[in-house]
């Protein structure tokens, strides 16, 4: 009985060791950073991660800047000539217009200090 045993474990342990030693060599995963940085890796990927995050929250500060533009439109031109809703629509304008101007001029400056940092490492 005790010699039945070995002889099924053995096999067993040698039919596992030859699964997983198959699949694991053919079982090739993508590396997933490879594709937000530009095919690097590891430092070198760093700054292409980064830019791509900055531009993400620029993006995302710019619909929200649009969206402030478009509402101070609304509230001017639904004022009805109340001079209270005029000047909080104008003022919205002017606010939006100033977050836009510098979400424009923040993905510039980000775009361009990226660009020196991906050249530097690439």
């Amino acid at each position: 009985m005790k010699s039945s045993f070995k002889k099924i474990f053995a096999l067993s342990f040698l039919f596992i060791l030859l699964l997983t030693s198959t699949s694991v060599s053919a079982l090739k995963l993508p590396n997933p950073l490879e594709a937000i940085s530009g095919g690097k890796t590891g430092t070198e990927a760093v700054p292409y991660i980064v830019g791509n995050i900055i531009k993400g929250v620029l993006g995302i500060v710019g619909i929200i800047a649009l969206v402030y533009f478009i509402y101070g439109g609304i509230l001017w031109m639904t004022s009805g000539g109340n001079e209270q809703q005029v000047k909080q629509g104008k003022d919205t304008l002017v606010w939006a217009i100033f977050g836009l101007v510098i979400v424009f001029f923040s993905y510039a400056l980000s775009n361009f200090i990226i660009g020196i940092l991906t050249k530097g490492a690439g």
